[in-house]
């Protein structure tokens, strides 16, 4: 499935031309973020909060391990600019947020990638132990709606309901554990 279909298709083929100019290709998506991060310090977002939103979706849906390839807190510098967006389109906050999923490699376990759907976080825990990582399963329940920097609904590969959140704070004692750390299969 194409993921141009999940954002404006105006904005969606400004931004791959944005993206595109700096080294003359579009980027692979693991070149994504630092591309976004520079494109933005040069300011090529200014007064385009709809073009850094649609960017910002795609970007982080397309890369593996999106807070990996910059800083966490450039990622939240990026969607404070933007304000909360559904699939890249600037949205109304949520009032509360539904109990929320994260599959997690060890060390990574305040990541901000969460879902909705425990199922999909069962697949990204297959995922990672399938990779030789130890992981778990974890569960963000009752969290302050204020939390939520975007929901992004992608029918990429992933075909995901994703949540990202603002975990600054937390502590993993405010997560419950649903599976402790495991070199298991989930099922």
């Amino acid at each position: 499935m194409s993921i141009a279909k999940d954002f404006g298709i105006e904005e969606y083929g400004e931004w791959l031309s944005l993206a595109s100019q700096r080294n003359g290709c579009e980027p692979l998506p693991e070149d994504l973020p630092t591309e976004l991060w520079a494109l933005y310090r040069e300011g090529a977002f200014v007064d385009r909060t709809d073009l850094l939103g649609v960017a910002l979706a795609h970007t982080w849906v397309s890369t593996d391990y999106p807070e990996r390839r910059i800083a966490t807190v450039h990622w939240r510098t990026l969607f404070s600019e933007t304000g909360f967006c559904e699939t890249g389109v600037s949205a109304p906050s949520p009032l509360e947020l539904p109990p929320l999923f994260r599959a997690a490699a060890e060390g990574h376990e305040l990541g901000m990638s969460w879902t909705d759907d425990r199922g999909k976080a069962e697949v990204f825990l297959d995922r990672n132990v399938c990779a030789g990582r130890a992981a778990t399963l974890l569960m963000l329940e009752g969290a302050s709606a204020s939390r939520a920097l975007a929901h992004i609904h992608s029918t990429n590969w992933r075909d995901e309901n994703e949540w990202v959140i603002d975990t600054a704070g937390l502590a993993l004692s405010d997560i419950e554990i649903l599976r402790p750390l495991s070199t298991e299969m989930s099922r």
